[in-house]
Order: structure tokens, then C-alpha cells, then sequence
């Protein structure tokens, strides 16, 4: 990973924020799925930017009481227009739980590239979910991957998240400078913390193991 391609904010939301600022037009369209988190139509309205609902559809798994959650392609392709900029996941989703399947996670990434689409990665509960990051199929798109230490170390009181940019060079370079502009307008994020992040990320597999625990029980 490249450290010139992080960019910190005051949280998720700000973040997001920051994101839509960049990309978005007065009118455009981002995708959310549903069951999703309420949140982001909030932060797309505050933007003036239209949210756009495709489905999440339930399908049994061979393990007792467990689902696996699939995109329903077919809401979700006809709901992309030329006003469509993003499309955004939550992995694993809130409040489902879950992780797209190998082959959504594909098609979503082809369907990006294809669409010219930015494909926005919530991550905040990476870190509670097995073995999360052995697979990590979203790099081969225009790709915006979003976490924090609200959920990462369980201190939202601290404000403090990351976005990492990743995909073409040229959209790295031009969502940079983007994203640069409106930082420097609204300077949120405080020093101190800036500073302290790294002694507080040490902290991180304490916190982590007892939550795991807690999860698991």
C-alpha cells in the first residue's frame, strides 16, 4: 500500500463526504444496497446527490441458520444511468453480516470497469470478521476503501478515519487532487490524533480479541 494514497478525515461520514464532494455533480446518482445502513441516504441528500437503493436477496447455505446475501444484478444494472458515479458496499454489510460471494464480488468489479464507475468499499468491520483480508477481490477497480477507529479499536470518541485510494493511475492522480482541495478547505482532523494514531493502532489485537470473543460467544 502507498502512503501518498491515504487521506484522513474526522470519521466515516466525513469521509464520504469528502468523497461525494469530489465526484459527485449537483443531480448524480450513487447506488446503496438494501438491507444497508440509513446513514448514507442522509449523507447523499446533505450532498444533493440522489440515492439510488439495488437489492441485497437471502439465500440458504448448506450450515444450519446461515445465509449468504447476493446482489440482485439485474435491479442493479438497470438502475445505472449517466448519472450513476459510484456504487457503494459495506464488507461485511451492516446489518446483515455477511460478505459478498466470489462471484459478486467479481461481476461488481467488471461491472465497474465497464460502467467507469467508483466502486466504494466500507470496511469498518473488517477487522471482526475470519480471515477477512486473505481475500480481496476490489483492487482491480477504481476503488475507494473506507475504516476507522470507531469500530477498529472501539473509540468513535477519538474522530479519527482513513480512506485509501486505490486503481487506475489516473484516477488515483485525479481523485487525489480532488480530495487534496477539499481537505485543505475544511481541516478537520485535529493534530493530536493525527500524531497518535500509530501508538494507538498498537493497541489494536487487545481491544480486538475481546470484542472477537464477545462476537464469537
Amino acid at each position: 500500500m502507498d502512503v501518498d494514497q491515504f487521506f484522513l478525515t474526522s470519521g466515516t461520514s466525513e469521509a464520504m463526504s469528502f468523497i461525494l464532494k469530489t465526484i459527485c455533480d449537483a443531480g448524480s446518482e450513487v447506488l446503496v444496497p438494501t438491507p444497508g445502513y440509513p446513514l448514507y441516504d442522509f449523507l447523499l441528500v446533505m450532498e444533493n446527490v440522489k440515492s439510488v437503493n439495488y437489492s441485497l436477496v437471502p439465500r440458504l447455505t448448506e450450515s444450519q441458520n446461515k445465509l449468504i446475501w447476493e446482489i440482485d444484478f439485474e435491479i442493479l444494472e438497470r438502475n445505472i444511468n449517466r448519472n450513476t458515479k459510484a456504487i457503494i458496499i459495506v464488507e461485511p454489510n451492516n446489518p446483515t453480516g455477511s460478505r459478498l460471494t466470489v462471484s459478486d464480488s467479481k461481476k461488481l468489479v467488471d461491472l465497474c470497469q465497464q460502467k467507469n464507475l467508483v466502486l466504494i468499499v466500507d470496511e469498518v468491520f473488517s477487522d471482526y470478521y475470519k480471515e477477512y483480508y486473505l481475500s480481496q477481490p476490489f483492487t482491480k477497480a477504481n476503488c475507494i476503501f473506507l475504516n476507522g477507529i470507531s469500530k477498529t479499536l472501539a473509540l468513535p470518541q477519538m474522530k479519527l478515519s482513513w480512506m485509501y485510494l486505490s486503481g487506475e493511475p489516473e484516477f488515483v492522480a485525479q481523485l487525489k487532487e480532488g480530495l487534496e482541495i477539499v481537505a485543505d478547505s475544511f481541516l478537520s482532523v485535529n493534530m493530536p490524533v493525527q500524531l497518535g494514531l500509530g501508538k494507538l493502532l498498537e493497541g489494536a489485537e487487545k481491544i480486538q480479541s475481546q470484542i472477537r470473543e464477545r462476537i464469537y460467544t
